[in-house]
């Protein structure tokens, strides 16, 4: 016969495996379906590397919060002058994002100089951006759909 410690310590085992198991998987499931935007930035003459992932997901509820917190008016974000509803550009919007996803990969734009690089370009689904030069890399790749998804929640 089991002792009720002995029950206990197990059913508190199985407790705790149920929800490390399931935070896992819902940890897996917001960064697979939300995609991850990364900032990699390596500073040459220090030494310093810096690799920060960042599940879009954060990025959308952010950006949710924010525009909870503190509405705006669409004009508002950006200086417009008359009367314009940039509801209206949705469909520009959206078939924009759908241009870009369905796209090849491409440099958007690509300058350099004295050995200076500044690279824009659509790569894998992604926006990336680097700049390079003697001292510093920077890049940051930024999936494109949550992009989608986040503008037009803040467009509505």
């Amino acid at each position: 016969m089991e002792s009720p410690l002995r029950r206990f310590l197990i059913v508190a085992a199985a407790a705790i495996a149920f929800v490390v198991i399931a935070w896992t998987a819902i940890i897996a499931v917001i960064l697979t379906v939300g995609g991850v935007a990364t900032v990699q930035l390596h500073e040459r003459s220090e030494g310093v590397r810096l690799f920060v992932p960042v599940p879009m997901a954060l990025i959308s509820a952010t950006a949710a919060t924010a525009g909870f917190l503190a509405p705006l008016e669409a004009d508002e974000l950006v200086e417009i002058s008359g009367d314009v509803d940039l509801g209206e550009w949705e469909p520009f919007i959206d078939a924009l994002f759908e241009g870009l996803e369905e796209s090849p990969d491409v440099i958007f734009v690509e300058v350099v100089d004295h050995g200076d690089l500044v690279r824009v370009a659509k790569k894998g689904g992604k926006i990336r951006v680097e700049v390079e030069d003697p001292d510093l890399s920077l890049r940051v790749a930024v999936p494109i759909r949550p992009i989608r998804r986040t503008i037009t929640s803040l467009i509505h």
